[in-house]
């Protein structure tokens, strides 16, 4: 499984999907709002998104969702999102795909890889600090953390 990934496509988009929606414990974000952040987001990097399958299953078990925005520093990209499927966690799966993409990234002479904030096509503004593990390997990985983002919400029912 090493090394082999595939692209992105409209053929394994929904199993990708599905990837995303098994493994996220705190959002959900339907299917067509998921094409427009993935496929139809022009500023999809499919070299750079990553996409692990289990050989014998054909499913996929690992998902990194990488853009780039013209205009924005041709040196940067945004990392959308990123999972490994809960069974396959532990196993070096996502530190071997992080790897790859760095060598990917230094292949395009990108300097830096921001998680979330992918304005005007993102899913969310950076890590849920719920999602501790996700939190933990990133920072193993060498990511920094630099402004908190809050997420406000108001009720709009009469009476609250």
């Amino acid at each position: 499984m090493e090394g082999d990934y595939k692209e992105l496509s409209n053929e394994n988009l929904r199993s990708v999907y599905q990837l995303f929606e098994n493994n996220s414990r705190f959002f959900s974000i339907p299917y067509d709002y998921f094409l427009r952040g993935t496929l139809k987001d022009g500023g999809l990097d499919l070299y750079l998104s990553l996409i692990s399958f289990d050989p014998e299953l054909n499913k996929p078990i690992a998902a990194f969702i990488v853009v780039r925005r013209k205009g924005v520093n041709e040196k940067y990209c945004f990392l959308k999102g990123c999972v490994v499927d809960k069974q396959y966690r532990r196993q070096g799966f996502g530190s071997k795909m992080l790897l790859e993409l760095l060598r990917r990234l230094r292949e395009k002479s990108i300097t830096q890889i921001i998680y979330g904030p992918s304005v005007p096509e993102f899913w969310q503004p950076g890590v849920d600090i719920r999602n501790t593990s996700l939190y933990f390997f990133l920072r193993k990985n060498g990511f920094k953390t630099h402004k908190p983002v809050f997420n406000l919400t108001v009720s709009l029912e009469l009476g609250s």
